[in-house]
């Protein structure tokens, strides 16, 4: 049986060589001056916690909480090897969003009653641009 700890959102998730996760990118929203807004890569980074030994099946889900749109959605399989934190990184490339308001994610493990949800907004953030000061005047002698 797997149990929720965290769910992170991020840009990208790295395994490196030590047995350390990179995490970059890291948010709680994404903010965005216009719509459509197309997005490279998102990541969900589930740490779930392990009983025991096994696998398990999940279906992922994204959409637009108000209107359900769906923007991605994938099924997998995690393997671990004994009680202990499952990491569950899922990065959805080449994201399109279409409009401002609040997303679901919902990862459904098979067995498990209730989906795991994670929300996020994309808001609109007013595109600004930064005037550099004018050089002070320079006098000239008398």
């Amino acid at each position: 049986m797997l149990t929720h700890d965290y769910t992170l959102i991020c840009e990208h998730a790295r395994l490196e060589m030590g047995g350390k996760w990179t995490i970059i990118g890291l948010t709680h929203g994404i903010g965005t001056p216009q719509i459509p807004f197309p997005l490279p890569m998102l990541t969900f980074f589930q740490v779930l916690q392990a009983d025991g030994a096994g696998h398990s099946k999940f279906n992922v889900k994204l959409s637009e909480l108000t209107t359900g749109n769906m923007l991605a959605q994938a099924q997998g399989e995690t393997h671990y090897q004994g009680a202990g934190p499952v990491y569950l990184p899922i990065a959805l490339p080449n994201l399109q969003f279409r409009a401002f308001g609040v997303y679901t994610w919902a990862l459904e493990i098979e067995g498990q009653d209730d989906p795991i949800l994670t929300e996020f907004s994309v808001v609109h953030v007013p595109l600004r641009t930064r005037i550099p000061p004018m050089p002070p005047q320079q006098r000239r002698p008398n």
